[in-house]
């Protein structure tokens, strides 16, 4: 067949048609005979060639042979990483390695790590986290009703005007003894009140309102008082249970003959106060760099002194008050001290004693000028009185926030007065006796409004609103109708659009700032920090900065430093509500703004999580970024249009609608989308007055998970609240998962992992044990079929196998103690050099020398040291020896490596060879088809010719011509 012919000649297609006489099979003679000769020239090509074809073929067996090599090694390598991840993992830190058991684990399980220490622990889950959650007054329809709206607003966590202090925080930052307190009231009724899972003073007093006996327990400015209203005349008395010192720990342990026990101060201002409580948790601007915080000029003309409270040298930043008596003493070398206990102040100074600071000049004749943001945070200003400058009040009380930390002017917002009628139709005009800012804290505030509406005989009462952010009047009559009227109840938001069928008018949200300079930016986003990146401001003139965030920055006020430092017609500040900043339009005199601010996000989540992405709202206004989330609406709005303006928003809330029959069945759901405290949903809402008011009402706070370590029957231990029902450092190297809540106590035992070392040593046999049998594969001969492995004789492998087992079988010389080999701690080899493990033996050998066993495997140990020719050097054991003979075998340039180069050359030189030597076999067969082709058509002239001169015919003689 022709194709056949010509594919033996793909370089002489034009000899392969000019043999396609002989190629063709016209005659149906075999393809490759020539139609002349009669030859089959393929046959006899192929006996020519014969000899050099054979080369070919070694040549080709031996580069099968290399490569059949390379896969063996690569083979054997991968078992040498096998017994190297084996022996790397025999460290000291396995030694380490903890488990942990608990004795209930549907309410709890741990892991460790090898930072645990063994022992166990005893842990009461007294709550897990949960997650806020609100639900709307009813209305007749989803779609129909209009709500009168005109504003919802959200903050996560934050804005109310009551802090919950935490009860490890009372006392000087001492705390309080764990346990239960006794109460009797004074109809002989006794009640033992639980405070061991109590964490924070708020839950105090729920705990005792919740007892039942006719007791009231509340809170004013520092202390916890209890009213007896059981009506009887007995003694009144509060004691610890079981002789606990919880009741004197709270300051209410007392016995009287009255009806009120007002509790001693236990929440004040002391040496190791944090500063981060400070101004209700707004804390203390304080500069990096060595820039002063305080500046104090004494009246005798000597230099300024300045006062560093940031970083110097390898002192950390004031984080106490203690530390910054101690840096203004040092500073000034005691001419200026600061003060926290004022009884050796002149009169009046100590009616606030605990709440407020004094500097005082040690020198009478003395006077001084105070100046500085630090100064101004921690309550001073201008210039001492004689020997003392008095600050304003910097701790708020546990009954609320300072004045001082709501937004706008005080003076203005509790000016006037305001009128009220309850429900029995008394009534009464009541101004605030005292300028808010002099009373200090909204604590005191409603305490004043509260006494004379008393001394007017008005059942009403001023009290924190269901949100915790504003302040509502209440009618106590019981008729539920109260009517009030005045500047100050417009300014409180006590109007007629926000008074309910109840007797209660709902204040406004007075905005209780809780951002400020010194504020930490990881606080922010319920604790999840501002990321880093950068973006693009474009202020009001059209010019335009990147801001570039990389997360050196610490707090807010760095933050502003880096957006102000770019040079732009604007000002970055905390704005003025107290929960986000701004971008404040500025141009210079004589220029006027013709665009928007604008801040583009170019990289990074810095600018969304600041809440800047986007536009002012018009040329001149400002741009804010803030932590409360503001939805406008429109008073025709429909719960369905609530919920789409809810999703629409980006408002971290998941809004729903729910049905639950009736008159008025639809029903707005809200959750947050944050669990525990730092996402319960603190909310507000602006109405027109033009439909019934729509009410909120929290149905689940979002709350910390709690957990009480080490408490026995008599209660102490310590609780510990998180945001996450998982738990990691509380104790260190183990992570604790909270289940479920439950009143019976767990137990979290830790142990040494014995399982792991065994585990980790069994590894390490059968890795050898695999190399092993992989290098009898490879390096085998069968005496009957004399067949030979990949690597038979090969003389790295046996190198290989050698060298390690020289390593796992010998003594480890240096060692003390009754461990130098794996033999002695469980590990035996058999005939044929196969590795074995005893379990029981090696555990044995832990129990009698663990630190022996330790060495053996895994230490370097440099206090024992092996000499050799005159040179000591540190012991090694087992694990580092095979670590650093498997890295010369397997690193990048390791002897492995190093072969397989080798291999790799032999083979590359020996297919060159076979690509030179194939180039031959065809040159040699295309001149042998060319001296055939030849013969081939001298054969077929002389045919031609002969077939000619047979042709010729001779004719007779005398034939006619």
């Amino acid at each position: 067949m022709q194709g056949g012919c010509l594919a033996a000649m793909p370089d002489l297609p034009s000899l392969g048609l000019a043999l396609g006489i002989w190629c063709h099979n016209m005659s149906g003679a075999s393809a490759g005979i020539g139609l002349i000769s009669g030859y089959d020239f393929n046959a006899l090509v192929s006996a020519q060639l014969a000899f050099r074809n054979s080369a070919l073929l070694r040549l080709q067996g031996r580069s099968a042979e290399f490569s059949a090599e390379q896969a063996a090694f690569s083979d054997i390598g991968l078992q040498l990483e096998s017994i190297r991840s084996a022996a790397s993992g025999l460290t000291s830190s396995l030694f380490a390695s903890k488990q942990v058991s608990s004795s209930n684990p549907n309410l709890l399980s741990a892991t460790a790590n090898s930072a645990a220490s063994t022992g166990s622990w005893d842990l009461l889950v007294s709550r897990l986290v949960s997650t806020s959650q609100v639900l709307s007054g009813g209305v007749a329809t989803q779609d129909q009703t209009a709500l009168g709206l005109t504003q919802l607003s959200f903050e996560l966590g934050e804005g109310r005007l009551r802090d919950d202090v935490e009860l490890s925080q009372l006392n000087g930052g001492f705390g309080i003894e764990r346990g239960s307190i006794v109460v009797t009231n004074r109809s002989g009724t006794e009640a033992v009140v639980d405070l061991s899972q109590a964490a924070t003073i708020g839950e105090v007093v729920d705990a005792i309102n919740a007892a039942g006996i006719g007791v009231e327990a509340s809170l004013q400015s520092g202390s916890l008082n209890l009213l007896d209203t059981s009506g009887g005349s007995g003694t009144f008395s509060v004691r610890g249970f079981n002789g606990s010192n919880t009741a004197e720990d709270l300051g209410i342990s007392s016995s009287i003959a009255g009806n009120s026990i007002e509790g001693e101060l236990i929440w004040s201002l002391a040496g190791n106060t944090d500063l981060g409580v400070l101004r209700d948790g707004l804390g203390i601007r304080i500069q990096d760099g060595g820039l002063p915080d305080l500046t104090i000029q004494l009246s005798d003309g000597s230099p300024a002194i300045t006062v560093d409270l940031g970083p110097t040298g390898d002192i950390s930043a004031a984080t106490t008050l203690a530390e910054v008596q101690a840096r203004i003493s040092d500073a000034t070398s005691g001419a200026v001290e600061l003060r926290l206990n004022w009884e050796a102040a002149p009169g009046g100074i100590s009616a606030s004693t605990g709440f407020g600071l004094m500097l005082e000049s040690t020198d009478p004749s003395l006077t001084f000028e105070v100046t500085g943001d630090a100064a101004e945070d921690l309550g001073f200003s201008g210039n001492s009185d004689a020997q003392y400058l008095v600050g304003d009040r910097v701790l708020g009380g546990l009954d609320g926030v300072l004045i001082s930390s709501l937004s706008g002017d005080p003076s203005a917002l509790f000016a006037g007065s305001f009128s009220v009628t309850d429900g029995f139709g008394n009534s009464t005009t009541t101004p605030i006796v005292a300028p808010a800012e002099v009373l200090g804290s909204v604590g005191a505030l409603m305490a004043v409004i509260n006494q004379q509406l008393s001394n007017q005989f008005v059942s009403a009462r001023v009290e924190l609103n269901a949100q915790g952010n504003g302040l509502q009047l209440v009618d106590t009559s019981g008729f539920n109708n109260i009517e009030v009227s005045g500047e100050l109840a417009d300014n409180l938001g006590w109007t007629a659009a926000n008074r309910n069928s109840n007797g209660v008018a709902n204040g406004f949200n007075l905005q209780r700032a809780w951002v400020g300079s010194a504020t930490k930016l990881s606080t922010l986003s319920q604790g999840q920090g501002i990321g880093t990146g950068t973006f693009q401001i474009t202020d009001g003139l059209g010019g335009t900065a990147v801001v570039d965030l990389d997360g050196s920055e610490q707090t807010i006020q760095d933050l502003l430093d880096e957006i102000n430092s770019k040079g732009l017609a604007l000002v970055a500040q905390v704005n003025a509500t107290g929960d986000g900043i701004e971008l404040v339009d500025q141009p210079p005199d004589g220029s006027s703004s013709f665009r928007t601010i604008q801040v583009d996000a170019l990289s990074g989540s810095a600018a969304s999580d600041l809440g800047l992405v986007g536009s002012a709202k018009e040329i001149g206004a400002a741009l804010e970024g803030r932590w409360e989330y503001v939805i406008d609406l429109d008073p025709s709005d429909t719960l369905e249009a609530l919920v789409e303006k809810i999703d629409a928003s980006g408002t971290p809330v998941q809004a729903g609608l729910v049905n639950v029959g009736g008159l008025s069945p639809w029903r707005l759901s809200l959750t947050s989308d944050v669990a525990g405290a730092g996402g319960d949903l603190v909310m507000d809402l602006l109405s027109d007055g033009s439909a019934p008011q729509f009410q909120l009402d929290p149905i689940q706070r979002g709350q910390d998970a709690k957990i009480l370590f080490g408490a026995g029957s008599l209660g102490g231990g310590f609780l510990v609240t998180s945001g996450s029902n998982t738990l990691s450092g509380v104790i260190e190297g183990v992570t604790i998962d909270l289940l479920a809540a439950s009143d019976e106590q767990s137990t979290l035992t830790i142990e040494r992992d014995d399982s792991s070392l065994s585990e980790g040593l069994q590894a390490l046999v059968d890795a050898y044990n695999g190399l092993r049998d992989k290098s009898d594969q490879y390096d085998s001969y069968d005496s009957e079929s004399l067949k030979k492995g990949t690597l038979y004789g090969n003389a790295s492998l046996r190198s290989f196998v050698s060298e390690l087992t020289r390593i796992v079988t010998q003594d480890v010389d240096g060692l003390s103690g009754p461990y130098r080999s794996l033999q002695d701690i469980g590990v035996s080899i058999d005939g044929e050099g196969r590795l074995s493990f005893e379990t029981e033996a090696f555990t044995e050998a832990l129990a009698v020398d663990r630190e022996g066993v330790e060495a053996l495997l895994s230490a370097t140990l440099e206090e024992d040291s092996a000499e050799s020719d005159g040179e000591t050097s540190p012991v090694e054991g087992l694990g580092p020896r095979l670590d650093a003979l498997l890295e010369s075998w397997l690193s990048p340039d390791g002897r492995l490596q190093t072969i397989q180069d080798g291999i790799t050359d032999r083979l590359q030189r020996n297919d060159d060879s076979i690509a030179a030597l194939q180039t031959r076999i065809q040159a040699e067969r295309e001149r042998l088809l060319r001296e055939f082709y030849v013969m081939e058509q001298t054969l077929s002239r002389l045919q031609s010719q002969s077939n000619a001169l047979a042709g010729l015919v001779v004719l007779p003689q005398g034939s006619p011509g």
